[in-house]
């Protein structure tokens, strides 16, 4: 988590906290949004059919677009931060900075492949949705309970007081029905509990596998250049062998010339001593 120390309206340095486990991707709104107190947290489907994270970041990040959201949620679990949490994001209607300086944090969840209200989050998309709100119980002090009332502290959905209400100004099931009874079934437990999950988190686990995958792959590319190094240094001592061969064969050849050429010496040396007693016979030399 980093922080930027701001200054709000009414003088009061705070800081503005980012998540340690999400992508930070910064949009305009980010530099242009009030300073608040975070005090609660609604969760949200961003509703769009065909539309991805990355579609709805790029959106959102034309100048003047009309509304955004601090957080969004893939179905993979990951997690992109686009706005400070110390900033408001036009997500929630009256609840997005009320006049007393506090305000919602937003969370949009992906639902690119259907209707929210007949598609469910996703295990690792619930995981994420309780660790963020964990995270900010922890760097905010937003209380792990289900909000009593439109601006209380706690954590809801988008459209838990109606629609209309104070946090949406029009008709809509946002998060949608399935995703409303898993928040009261299996995101708000947990939150409440405190528990992110048994072990390693989906997200985690997911991003663990690719980082597995990875280092596979580097290992499998390694092994593959050491075996084309193996080959080569297997040619080379070929290579050597058959020069040292060549030259031992080499070495041999000359050796048994220079014997046969031993040979004739000492064969001439022989007929010259035998020459020489007989020319001392001849002459009567003893």
């Amino acid at each position: 988590m980093s922080h930027s120390p701001v200054t709000r309206a009414d003088g009061e340095v705070v800081g503005i906290a980012r998540c340690d486990f999400a992508i930070w991707r910064e949009i305009p709104d980010n530099r242009l949004q009030p300073t608040m107190r975070a005090t609660q947290v609604i969760m949200h489907s961003m509703a769009s059919p065909g539309t991805t994270p990355e579609d709805l970041i790029r959106y959102w990040s034309q100048p003047g677009t009309p509304l955004e959201s601090h957080f969004i949620v893939g179905r993979d679990g990951r997690a992109w931060q686009l706005v400070d949490t110390g900033r408001s994001a036009d997500a929630n209607y009256r609840a997005n900075r009320r006049p007393d300086g506090t305000g919602a944090i937003s969370i949009e969840t992906e639902d690119n492949i259907g209707g929210p209200d007949t598609l469910p989050w996703t295990a690792a998309q619930i995981d994420t949705l309780v660790r963020l709100a964990l995270w900010a119980a922890r760097v905010h002090g937003i209380p792990r309970r289900r909000c009593p009332s439109p601006s209380s502290p706690g954590i809801g959905f988008h459209t838990m007081w109606g629609a209309p209400s104070e946090w949406t100004p029009v008709s809509k099931t946002c998060p949608g029905t399935i995703r409303i009874r898993q928040f009261n079934q299996t995101v708000l437990p947990a939150i409440v509990a405190g528990a992110a999950g048994g072990g390693l988190s989906v997200a985690d686990a997911n991003s663990l596998e690719r980082h597995l995958d990875v280092i596979q792959e580097k290992i499998e590319r390694t092994f593959n250049q050491v075996n084309i190094k193996t080959g080569d240094l297997a040619n080379r001592v070929e290579t050597v062998e058959s020069k040292v061969e060549r030259t031992f064969n080499q070495v041999n050849s000359t050796t048994d010339a220079l014997s046969g050429r031993v040979d004739d010496v000492a064969a001439q040396v022989a007929q010259l001593q035998a020459d020489m007693v007989l020319v001392k016979e001849a002459l009567g030399i003893p």
